[in-house]
């Protein structure tokens, strides 16, 4: 099948990867490689791998079990290197449903290494667009957020657009603030009088404030949520207190 690519043969086992869900699937770096593969060393294979057994087609052993691995591909390589045998839970699902489970799996896996979830959704987003021009509809926020629903990704609709849309909103700003040449062009009235209020020079207040902004982004970010969703639930807090 030209889906899959074998990753590790192990006695009567041969183990594949399946592409279209590592195409998918962020990228390990090279250091994240090998902190896995020194932690599997140090303390063993602590996760099942989680594959499905595939029956083999004409241009393959029948005399060995062949399994695509849905969730462990990078600890199965860890373990072709380290000399380990893996330890495999065997999972019955159809090929059709293998991209979706893959996603679960790994969106829900429980490890120091997780997935950058807007990389995830960013990347869903671009095969759902393709898959829906080439019928000649156009993309519909809502319709991919009903499909991210099938992988157990659960989003605001605003949380959605600003993971889409972010990067072009925050280049569009950017040019913006150069075609202004100057930080007297970004002197509002509220930054002057914030300026003021606080003794400091405006160009000081103003790269407070973007440090401030800055923490909020990252900090929602890292929580799966949208800043304007954090500020309201930070405000509700004070509120009760």
């Amino acid at each position: 099948m030209r889906d899959l690519k074998p990753i590790l043969e192990r006695d009567n086992a041969v183990y594949y990867s399946y592409e279209p869900l590592q195409r998918i699937l962020p990228k390990l770096s090279d250091e994240d490689k090998e902190d896995l593969k020194i932690d599997i060393g140090r303390k063993g294979l602590k996760e099942t791998i989680k594959v499905v057994k595939l029956k083999p087609t004409r241009d393959m052993d029948k005399n060995k079990n062949h399994y695509v691995v849905l969730d462990g591909v990078h600890r199965l390589e860890a373990i072709k290197e380290l000399g380990i045998e893996p330890k495999i839970q065997i999972g019955e699902v159809k090929k059709e449903d293998w991209l979706r489970i893959g996603i679960q799996l790994n969106v829900g896996a429980k490890r120091g290494r997780q997935i950058r979830r807007k990389d995830l959704v960013k990347k869903l987003y671009r095969r759902y667009k393709r898959r829906v021009e080439r019928v000649g509809k156009r993309p519909s926020i809502d319709e991919f957020r009903q499909e991210l629903r099938t992988y157990e990704i659960h989003l605001s609709l605003e949380t959605v657009k600003k993971y889409l849309f972010e990067q072009r909103k925050r280049t569009n700003t950017n040019e913006s603030l150069e075609s202004q040449g100057t930080p007297g062009g970004l002197c509002s009235p509220k930054l002057t009088a914030l300026a003021k209020q606080l003794g400091k020079p405006v160009t000081e207040t103003l790269s407070m404030c973007l440090e401030i902004a800055k923490t909020v982004i990252d900090t929602a970010n890292q929580l799966g949520t949208s800043p304007d969703e954090l500020l309201r639930a930070l405000q509700g807090l004070k509120e009760v207190r």
